[in-house]
Parts: C-alpha cells; sequence; structure tokens
C-alpha cells in the first residue's frame, strides 16, 4: 500500500509563516508605490517635455524663468559665460540643467530682471 502525501492546509502554513507572509505583503505594496510613484514622475515630464516643444515651434520665443540654462545657452546662442555672469554663478557649481528660477530663488535674485538681462544680451 502506498503512502500517502501529508495533505497541508495553507491556514496552517500561512500561520507557520506569519512574519515571512507579512514581509512578503509589505515588499509587495512598496514596490506597487513604488511603480506608481515613476509612472506619475515620467508622466509629469511627459507634460513638461510637450509643453517646451510646443513653445519653441512658436515664432516669438523669449527666455523664460522655466528654462534650463542648458536650453538658453543652445537655443538662444549665448554663452556659459554670459548666463552664469548674468546670474552671479560660478559655472563649475551649478549644473546645466538647472532652471533660471530654480537659481535666482537659491542666490535671492529677481527674476524678472535676470531674464529681462538675458533677453537683452540675446539681442534683437
Amino acid at each position: 500500500m502506498a503512502k500517502r502525501p501529508k495533505q497541508v492546509s495553507v491556514e496552517r502554513v500561512v500561520r507557520e509563516h506569519d512574519a515571512l507572509v507579512v514581509a512578503l505583503l509589505v515588499l509587495l505594496c512598496l514596490l506597487v508605490l513604488l511603480i506608481l510613484y515613476f509612472t506619475v514622475q515620467t508622466h509629469r515630464q511627459y507634460d513638461v517635455l510637450k509643453a517646451h516643444r510646443a513653445y519653441f515651434r512658436e515664432a516669438n520665443q523669449s527666455i523664460q524663468p522655466w528654462m534650463t540654462v542648458e536650453v538658453v545657452i543652445q537655443h538662444f546662442n549665448l554663452t556659459q559665460e554670459q548666463v552664469y555672469g548674468t546670474l552671479g554663478v560660478n559655472g563649475s557649481i551649478e549644473p546645466p540643467r538647472s532652471t533660471i528660477s530654480a537659481i535666482c530663488a537659491e542666490r535671492r535674485l529677481n527674476c524678472t530682471q535676470a531674464v529681462a538681462e538675458l533677453n537683452g544680451l540675446r539681442g534683437p
């Protein structure tokens, strides 16, 4: 006569491994939250990218506070020294992806005045 395998109930396994089950559930929840966070961040960045592309398709463009130093240098033919000089920044300190408004806030500058100066530097 063959020996029947011992039946194990799910409830008994869960009771025996309560801590493991709880840890796995917490890990699963954290993974889902992390995925949601990155999904939301990616969607926000996509919306920003769409807005920027739409702005650069317009005919009358000017330097705006939301633009990064990198964008200002590339699209408005200004040198890094001109932009950093206007903002009072040592070029080796600030990353070129910082926005003009963030640099102005950090340096306590009048952002409207700094943007007007940058627009004046680019000429007519």
